[in-house]
């Protein structure tokens, strides 16, 4: 995918649309630090610099274990440039996979495996979207990060781009940033 295109998709099948869409490949968007520091947990968080609050741009943040074939969607990933302050931007980076010892936010964190003969390794990849793809995964996150808490219950329709079906199509402007699971470090890209 090209920047700044937008791309099309549609199906028929039958005689009948089955499906269409379109979506618009972000610009690249970069994180210039990531720090890690240890409490009981790993706290992480990752800074952007040079975010313009006024424009309407919306980011999403995935985590995958080091070779691992997918990414995921980090809970709490989801955030626009409106979020911004001077340019600056802090997120903080919980675990997709959360620890099935902890039953509260806790269990989101990352927690480092006194065991492991080496430290673990992680891929951090923050992508730009568009605003679609954006409410998908908002509504997504949403349903991520309340399952399982019995007193709110989220059960709502995701949004999506399809027309006569449902999903999303998008396009992502991404990068992509190695990093491994030890305390008090700090990565500049």
């Amino acid at each position: 995918m090209l920047l700044g295109c937008t791309y099309a998709f549609g199906g028929v099948g039958r005689g009948y649309e089955v499906g269409a869409c379109s979506t618009s490949r972000g610009t690249e968007c970069s994180v210039n630090l990531l720090e890690l520091k240890e409490d009981d947990a790993l706290d992480i968080r990752a800074y952007m610099s040079g975010v313009n609050e006024q424009e309407d741009a919306y980011y999403a943040l995935f985590v995958r274990k080091y070779k691992s074939k997918q990414f995921q969607l980090c809970p709490f990933g989801v955030f626009q440039s409106r979020d911004a302050k001077n340019g600056q931007m802090e997120i903080k980076v919980y675990n997709p996979s959360p620890e099935p010892d902890h039953r509260d936010i806790s269990g989101f964190h990352f927690y480092v495996d006194p065991k492991a003969d080496s430290p673990q390794k992680y891929q951090l990849k923050i992508a730009r979207i568009d605003y679609p793809s954006y409410l998908y995964w908002k509504a997504y996150n949403e349903q991520i990060v309340t399952r399982g808490i019995l007193f709110i219950p989220i059960y709502k329709n995701i949004p999506g781009n399809v027309s006569g079906g449902q999903g999303i199509f998008t396009g992502m402007g991404s990068s992509v940033y190695s990093f491994a699971l030890a305390p008090d470090s700090t990565y500049r890209f």
